[in-house]
């Protein structure tokens, strides 16, 4: 998981959107039953997308993915 520092300074995510991307993590977590991603963890994805009125920005575990940002 990424940890709450990184996400709100260098993902710019708010208080609310970091705790539903930890909700999110920790619920795949406990369907999988293990947090173990590989040597370097990279199961988890982000994408930002930059509009000219903000940005989107979705997360994805493997199948599962939740959007943090809408416009």
């Amino acid at each position: 998981m990424v940890s709450k520092d990184y996400a709100i300074k260098r993902l710019r995510l708010d208080e609310f959107e970091y705790q539903s991307l930890k909700n999110w993590y920790d619920e795949i977590v406990k369907k999988r039953g293990s947090n173990y991603w590989g040597a370097i963890g990279g199961e988890i994805t982000f994408k930002i997308v930059p509009t000219s009125i903000g940005e989107i920005i979705e997360a994805k575990c493997g199948d599962n993915r939740i959007i943090l940002r809408k416009l």
